[in-house]
């Protein structure tokens, strides 16, 4: 997002909150693209303090990471079938990836982003809430890396685990049309 898209977009907000007549407090995270905007009359924009994201934010709590887990273990049981069935290394279209991550999506528990909020302090008395997660896709993803090094050794470097591989690939981004 540019920094003129998001101003635009505030903008367009506050015109709003101002015909329903109402004020409101935007939380946003301390990104360049985010910039201080003034003659709002119905927003006041509140940035989080810089380097915090991950702690406050509850979707960096644990959210994210379970969406990737169970993304990744998707991706890893594609390869794994290709080569059990002997066909070649399977690419990943955009479509392809947009349709795992939307199963991917499904599959992550409702406790799991309920605690992660409880984590980052929403509400003010789960802050000392433990994440409990019922769904485990970290086991589901090693599972997968399991059953691909059985297929073909060489697909999984030695020692690898579903805990490591989470932060080496990212889940592919779709541009945002300007």
């Amino acid at each position: 997002m540019s920094s003129e898209i998001f101003e635009e977009w505030v903008r367009k907000v506050d015109r709003k909150f101002w015909v329903d007549g109402r004020k409101i407090a935007l939380i946003i995270d301390n990104c360049p693209t985010h910039p201080t905007l003034s003659n709002l009359t119905n927003v006041q924009l509140v940035f989080l303090p810089p380097n915090t994201t991950s702690i406050l934010q509850p979707m960096d709590q644990g959210v994210i990471r379970s969406l990737r887990a169970y993304y990744r273990g998707k991706a890893v049981r594609l390869i794994s079938r290709a080569l059990e069935e002997k066909k070649p290394c399977p690419k990943i279209s955009i479509l392809q990836g947009m349709k795992l991550l939307a199963d991917s999506w499904e599959l992550v528990a409702k406790e799991t982003i309920i605690n992660c909020f409880r984590k980052a302090g929403i509400p003010p008395d789960g802050q000392q809430a433990a994440i409990d997660d019922s769904d485990d896709p970290f086991k589901d993803l090693q599972e997968s890396l399991i059953n691909l090094t059985k297929a073909d050794s060489s697909m999984v470097p030695n020692e690898v685990t579903a805990t490591a591989l989470i932060p080496i690939f990212e889940v592919p981004t779709i541009p945002t049309p300007t």
